[in-house]
């Protein structure tokens, strides 16, 4: 039997449990677009505020960390509105690749994993369309066509596309999220007990 990584608990992927200086160091995002999204609504539903006053900040949550990372690929290459609603779907395909990659053992394991690809394109009527491609077929998603991506795109007239890796996504992004844990373990054994 595997010794994998435990299975991720769905509730405290929800627990907000970074700063938002850690959320800059695992996204890669500055302050000024981090505050900018905020503003602009694409947010809305993410990093729990504390009270308000002195010194209390947003929190994020490994949900939010996934769906910034997700943001950050895609803001710029298509409408900021429809980024957030791809990084909405596309948190599912992470989740399930997480899974996948904690079963691995050797780096042979992981070169098995399929590969998913989320992409965003703008469709015929203008509009931003988005799909989460495998190169295996999976319940629920939609299998990559014989020939790739590429084969795909000329027989759907799709001139350009942004395309995500998925699975370089996931074990970049919870690489990060596991080294900013380490530290935020090492701070709290440091700090003396209260008395």
């Amino acid at each position: 039997m595997l010794k994998a990584i435990p299975p991720i608990d769905v509730d405290k992927l929800q627990e907000p449990a970074f700063s938002h200086t850690e959320t800059l160091e695992i996204t890669g995002l500055t302050t000024d677009t981090l505050h900018t999204w905020h503003k602009r609504g694409v947010l809305v539903a993410i990093a729990e505020e504390q009270p308000p006053g002195r010194g209390h900040r947003r929190r994020y949550s490994v949900l939010d960390l996934i769906y910034l990372s997700l943001l950050r690929e895609l803001a710029g290459r298509i409408p900021l509105t429809a980024a957030g609603l791809v990084s909405v779907q596309g948190l599912k395909a992470v989740l399930a690749t997480y899974d996948l990659i904690r079963l691995c053992e050797t780096s042979e394991d992981f070169d098995q994993i399929p590969s998913m690809a989320l992409i965003a394109y703008e469709g015929d009527d203008g509009q931003t369309q988005f799909n989460v491609s495998m190169d295996q077929k999976q319940e629920g998603e939609l299998a990559s066509p014989p020939g790739g991506i590429q084969s795909w795109m000329r027989s759907m007239n799709i001139r350009s596309a942004v395309v995500v890796d998925i699975a370089t996504l996931t074990l970049h992004l919870f690489a990060k999220i596991g080294d900013v844990t380490l530290g935020q373990q090492r701070r709290q054994k440091k700090k003396p007990a209260k008395q």
